[in-house]
């Protein structure tokens, strides 16, 4: 229902390029872990959709506090994602 109300979301969501995905990555790294959204150091060509915690889902903004094992779902070049993703999946 939501994407039926918001049509742009659900175009930025299915319209990405052959080097744009969404990508879902699970924090691992100790260095992250309680650190604020914003202070992270994420690329800023990033998009953090939401954050998996538990059996929540958060609407993220930069004073969210990351904690091991969330799931960030990601929105950002094929490139970006994959260096974010070997530092956030780093133990």
């Amino acid at each position: 229902a939501l994407l039926a109300r918001s049509p742009d979301l659900l175009r930025l969501l299915t319209s990405t390029t052959d080097d744009q995905d969404v990508r879902e990555i699970t924090l691992h790294n100790p260095i992250a872990d309680g650190q604020r959204l914003s202070v992270v150091g994420l690329p800023s060509s990033l998009l953090v959709l939401s954050v998996g915690r538990a059996d929540e889902i958060l609407v993220p903004h930069g004073n969210t506090r990351l904690q091991t094992n969330d799931r960030l779902t990601i929105l950002g070049s094929i490139d970006e994602l994959n260096k974010v993703e070997k530092w956030l999946t780093t133990a």
